[in-house]
């Protein structure tokens, strides 16, 4: 896990003394792996072959694992915002009017789990919740069930309500170096060589993501030619701003 290392072993010393929280809310710049973590701590935690011993590290072949490498696993719970939408839509975590409180996130997370050990809910994008959803998510919050474990994303602790991050662990993940990002460019198979990996990780700020979008060449053209136009003594902004959206 590059970049914060650091949280990574707040969580093992919490696994092995038995102190994990239920409720976490990870939040940080964009592209710095909390979802990638989320995800790395489900399976870890649901891997049949782990122990408090093994410093959460996940054998990643037992079903369990498999499961969760694939994004089928029946104990992990993802919802995120649809892109069409500007918020969370309340359906998501308590169903729909004909079905409140028997379908959603809230609901399958009070669900026995599937393989007897934890549940996991992982809630991206947790700065579009509007007040109504995050009233509804408070409730599960005040009494949560057993053995469940759920995760909020976000960007900004301060775009929460109090109620939801008082009762929340919250942990802080911090922007990567230009350095890591092209070393996991480079891991992930993103980048061809070093200095490519090394010349779209100085573009994107220690958002792994973005650089991945900088390697794509119909973007390299359109920024170099978006910055030569900048150049010029006049811009026709009218005519930019379409191209922009356009592309």
């Amino acid at each position: 896990f590059l970049g914060n290392a650091p949280i990574l072993e707040r969580f093992r010393l919490a696994h092995q003394r038995g102190r994990l929280a239920g409720t976490f809310l990870f939040v940080g710049p964009a592209g710095v792996g909390k979802r990638t973590f989320a995800f790395k701590l489900a399976q870890a935690l649901l891997c049949e072959k782990a122990s408090k011993a093994n410093h959460l590290d996940a054998c990643g072949v037992c079903p369990s694992c498999t499961q969760a490498i694939a994004g089928a696993h029946p104990d992990i719970d993802y919802v995120c915002k649809p892109p069409d939408k500007s918020s969370l839509p309340i359906e998501l975590l308590i169903g729909d009017r004909e079905h409140r409180l028997r379908e959603g996130l809230c609901h399958r997370l009070s669900l026995k789990p599937f393989y007897g050990g934890r549940k996991f809910a992982i809630l991206d994008d947790a700065d579009y919740l509007q007040q109504e959803s995050a009233n509804c998510l408070l409730k599960t919050l005040e009494e949560p069930p057993a053995n469940a474990v759920l995760i909020l994303i976000g960007a900004n602790e301060q775009r929460q309500l109090p109620t939801i991050r008082s009762r929340s662990r919250i942990v802080r993940f911090e922007r990567l170096s230009n350095a890591q990002v092209a070393q996991l460019l480079l891991k992930n198979g993103d980048a061809a060589t070093p200095s490519e990996a090394e010349a779209a990780a100085a573009l994107a700020g220690g958002n792994l993501e973005t650089a991945r979008q900088m390697l794509d060449e119909a973007v390299r053209e359109f920024r170099g030619s978006f910055l030569m136009e900048l150049m010029r003594p006049t811009l026709d902004v009218p005519a930019w701003a379409k191209q922009v959206i356009a592309f």
